[in-house]
């Protein structure tokens, strides 16, 4: 089984989520829909924190797309994904859901086969984004917010926007001038030059 982030920012994390009524209801869809495996991650978490801490100051609705993850190499069909997407939006009309195998992602990127979820976003391009979380099934009556990250929380909490690796410092690059991300969050701290090693 993979690690799970613990500590007081994967608690902070939980707190955030839990108070957050709409990503709670998707971690929920998402676990009826596909299974106790699959993982919502990237900008789902990423723009929950950083609208929150370095944004400036305003309510902002979700309304970037849901990254859903799973990871089944015995179908890497892309008509499944799609399968999966209709699914939720019948669930949840207007969400945008982006459902992913990560067990096919690596034909995409020209990467070597991922091993599983954790090892899939390690190939993200920044480390504040390359964390997942699903909800986890206790007993009957309760349920646990459960977190994986390449890189931990620290980036993500500290609001620094980091490259994953120095060869994905171009692309790093690139992302960041498509996306607008600092004038959305006039307080993070771009780091293309300390790529995480």
């Amino acid at each position: 089984m993979t690690p799970l982030e613990q500590g007081p920012l994967a608690d902070q994390l939980t707190a955030a989520l839990h108070a957050d009524e709409t990503r709670m209801r998707r971690l929920e869809i998402c676990r009826a829909v596909l299974g106790a495996d699959a993982w919502i991650g990237a900008g789902f978490l990423r723009n929950l924190i950083w609208d929150r801490d370095f944004g400036d100051g305003g309510v902002v609705p979700l309304q970037d797309d849901i990254d859903v993850l799973y990871f089944d190499p015995a179908d890497l069909s892309q008509d499944s994904e799609a399968a999966f997407e209709n699914r939720l939006n019948t669930e949840e009309p207007g969400a945008l859901w982006q459902v992913r195998n990560q067990a096919r992602m690596h034909l995409k990127h020209g990467d070597r086969p991922y091993r599983d979820i954790k090892d899939a976003i390690s190939f993200w391009l920044e480390t504040a984004t390359a964390i997942a979380v699903r909800l986890h099934k206790v007993n009957a009556v309760q349920d646990r917010i459960e977190i994986i990250s390449a890189y931990g929380l620290q980036d993500l909490f500290a609001g620094f926007l980091r490259p994953t690796a120095p060869d994905r410092v171009d692309r790093f690059l690139q992302r960041v001038q498509q996306k607008h991300w600092q004038g959305r969050w006039p307080g993070i701290r771009v780091l293309a030059e300390e790529p995480h090693e």
